[in-house]
C-alpha cells in the first residue's frame, strides 16, 4: 500500500448543511496556483447530501479530499478533529460558503518564507472580498505588517475577516474547548491564547471572497445572545486578563466590562459571581448600568 506524503498545507473546511456551496469552493481549490496541499472536509453532522456531494468532488479532484463526519457538536468541536488529523504544516480554514482566488495559498506560503525567524509566529493572512470583489474589513497599518490577534483586534481596533493560514502544532497545542457543545464558540478565545506567545504576520492583499448567508454562524451570533452566553463570559474574562498587562483603549475596556455584565447576566452567574470574573472591580461597577441596559435590551428583543 502506498502513502502518500503529507502535504505542506491542509485546507480545512468545517460544514453543517452546506452541500449546495461547496462545488464553488472546491472550484477554486482546483485553481490553486500552489499545489502541495489537501482538503479535509468535517462534516458537524449534516443532514442533507453532503457526504454524497463530497464524495462526487474527491473522486474529480487533483488533490486528496478527506472527509470526516461527526455527531452535530459545533463547529469549534470541528476545528479540534480537523487539527489532530490534519496531515500539513499548515491549517488554511476556510467556510463552506467561501472561496479562494487562485494565487491564494502561493501568496499565503510566499509571506511565511519572508518572515526571517517564523519560531514566534503562529500566521499568516490576508485580506477577505465579498462576491462582487469589494474588499471587507479594515486593511493592516502597513502593506505587511507583524502583530498578534489581541493588539490587532483590541488595541488598533482592526475589523473584518481575513484569510490565512496558521501552524498545525500551535492549533493542536490551543485547542477551544469542549464543554461547550452545539452553541456558537468565538474562535476569539483560541486567538487570544495564541496571542500570548506567537504572532501573525498579514499583508494588504485580497486572496479570498465571502459571502455572509442568513443561515450562517455570522447571523446566529446576532439572533440569541443568550444562546451562546456562556463562551462569551470566557472569551471576554480572558480578555479582559490580559488587558491588564497591555495597553488598552478606555473604549475597548468599558466595552469588553460592560459585556462581561450583559453575558454573565444572561448566563445567571449573578453579580457576586461576575464580580469574581472581574480584573479591574472599579471599572467594572462604573461600567454596570451598560451592562445591566445591554442585557435588558436582548430580553425585550427576544420576546418580541
Amino acid at each position: 500500500m502506498t502513502v502518500e506524503p503529507a502535504p505542506r498545507i491542509t485546507v480545512c473546511t468545517p460544514t453543517y448543511n452546506r452541500a449546495h456551496t461547496l462545488p464553488r469552493l472546491h472550484e477554486s481549490l482546483c485553481a490553486q496556483t500552489f499545489r502541495d496541499f489537501e482538503w479535509l472536509v468535517v462534516d458537524d453532522g449534516s443532514t442533507d447530501d453532503t457526504a454524497e456531494v463530497v464524495a462526487g468532488l474527491a473522486a474529480a479532484s487533483p488533490f486528496h479530499v478527506e472527509y470526516r463526519h461527526q455527531a452535530n457538536a459545533g463547529k469549534h468541536i470541528a476545528l479540534n478533529r480537523a487539527a489532530e488529523v490534519s496531515r500539513g504544516r499548515f491549517i488554511a480554514i476556510v467556510d463552506s460558503d467561501d472561496w479562494y482566488l487562485p494565487s491564494c495559498l502561493e501568496r499565503l506560503m510566499h509571506h511565511w518564507e519572508t518572515i526571517p525567524d517564523p519560531s514566534g509566529f503562529a500566521e499568516v493572512q490576508g485580506l477577505c472580498a465579498d462576491r462582487d470583489g469589494n474588499a471587507l474589513g479594515d486593511p493592516y497599518p502597513l502593506d505587511v505588517f507583524d502583530s498578534d490577534y489581541f493588539t490587532l483586534t483590541q488595541v488598533l481596533r482592526l475589523r473584518g475577516d481575513r484569510a490565512g493560514m496558521i501552524r498545525a502544532d500551535v492549533l493542536r497545542a490551543h485547542p477551544f474547548p469542549e464543554e461547550f457543545r452545539s452553541i456558537l464558540v468565538p474562535e476569539a478565545i483560541v486567538l487570544n491564547r495564541i496571542a500570548q506567545r506567537y504572532r501573525i504576520r498579514g499583508f494588504n492583499e485580497v486572496i479570498a471572497q465571502k459571502e455572509y448567508l442568513p443561515t450562517g454562524l455570522s447571523g446566529e451570533a446576532r439572533r440569541r445572545p443568550a444562546d451562546a452566553a456562556a463562551p462569551r463570559v470566557l472569551l471576554l474574562h480572558e480578555l479582559l486578563a490580559m488587558g491588564q498587562t497591555r495597553r488598552v483603549p478606555v473604549g475597548a475596556r468599558v466595552k469588553a466590562y460592560a459585556n462581561l455584565t450583559r453575558y454573565g447576566l444572561h448566563d445567571a452567574r449573578g453579580l457576586r459571581g461576575l464580580a469574581r470574573l472581574a480584573p479591574d472591580r472599579r471599572l467594572w461597577a462604573a461600567t454596570l448600568p451598560l451592562g445591566g441596559a445591554l442585557y435588558l435590551r436582548d430580553r425585550m428583543r427576544d420576546a418580541v
